[in-house]
């Protein structure tokens, strides 16, 4: 199988530092792939008993339940979650290895943040059941995070970011292969700017082979006082819309589209759950916007987008009323 894969990260290296348009987050990226199992974090306390014990959680069940084409006895385990936090004496050195298995308790999925940098704090579990995860990366003189099968030999995926002079390296794999490399020079206050490269590669695994037969290109984004130009290697100086649309057929579509089937067999692991309504006024939205979000999980782009489509013209027949405080 043969796939044009690119990733683009932005850098935000200080509060001056802005997002140029169309690009998206490393903290995007890393929600992007941890998203489906957020997800279902969310899912299994309503539908099954939780059971927290310092910083792990175990969800049985009060009668027997078929998981994964196994009966599970009631009371057994069906699934675990579970976050082992190390922080140095110094506070300068924090890993945290997050665990998560369903009823096959021969796979599980193992996530690794590494923080390297000033007076960092341990994540407390309830943010972590929550999904709520320490992605201010750049804050930090090194941060990487890898996400692996605990039966694979390498984790299929690495983001890590080094501070360096006058700016900050990033450096995505998979299988530990090197396939974005991004430098991001700090030209002053208000000038940056980001010089990503993309190699190909290919995998091959015991089930599947991926390659990216692209030839290594760079792109460049120029920020100067606060306006930015987008520059391609192949194509010259390029608009923002163009630079925007290509990103996001590329990168989502394809790149993190590719991981949907990864993504998939390990929840296969996990009981299957429902989403519950949580009635009252609001329960019609609050089901709209599960079931969207399941959507979204899946890629089904268009029935979102029809969806917004409607919010927005119920929200101009004040159908929808925003009763949020204002910031």
């Amino acid at each position: 199988m043969k796939m044009r894969l690119i990733f683009l990260i932005f850098i935000c290296l200080s509060s001056k530092a802005k997002v140029p348009k169309g690009l998206p987050s490393f903290d995007s990226i890393i929600s992007e792939l941890r998203g489906p199992f957020e997800a279902k974090f969310l899912e299994l306390p309503k539908n099954f008993i939780q059971d927290i014990r310092n910083n792990s959680a175990t969800y049985v069940s009060n009668s027997d339940f078929k998981c994964n084409g196994k009966n599970i006895p009631a009371k057994e385990e069906l699934a675990f979650i579970g976050l082992q936090s190390d922080l140095d004496e110094e506070r300068k050195v924090l890993t945290e290895i997050g665990t998560f298995r369903g009823c096959n308790k021969g796979l599980e999925i193992r996530e690794e943040f590494i923080y390297q940098g000033e007076d960092i704090k341990k994540t407390s579990f309830k943010k972590y059941l929550a999904g709520k995860i320490n992605f201010s990366l750049f804050k930090y003189d090194s941060f990487k995070y890898r996400m692996k099968f605990s039966q694979s030999d390498l984790p299929f995926v690495t983001f890590e970011s080094k501070k360096m002079d006058g700016g900050h390296f990033v450096v995505i794999k998979l299988y530990e292969q090197r396939i974005m490399t991004m430098r991001v020079k700090k030209l002053n206050d208000k000038d940056y700017d980001y010089l990503v490269t993309y190699y190909p590669y290919e995998v091959i695994r015991r089930f599947y082979q991926i390659t990216v037969d692209i030839e290594q290109s760079t792109m460049l984004v120029r920020e100067r006082d606060g306006k930015y130009f987008y520059f391609s290697s192949q194509l010259g100086q390029i608009s923002e819309f163009d630079f925007a649309s290509y990103f996001n057929d590329i990168i989502i579509q394809t790149a993190l589209g590719s991981f949907s089937g990864t993504v998939k067999f390990a929840l296969s692991g996990f009981p299957a759950t429902q989403q519950i309504s949580a009635g009252g006024q609001n329960s019609r939205l609050i089901d709209e916007l599960n079931l969207a979000f399941v959507q979204l999980l899946n890629r089904d782009l268009e029935r979102i987008r029809v969806l917004l489509l409607q919010y927005i013209e119920a929200a101009k027949n004040n159908l929808i009323i925003d009763q949020r405080p204002k910031e």
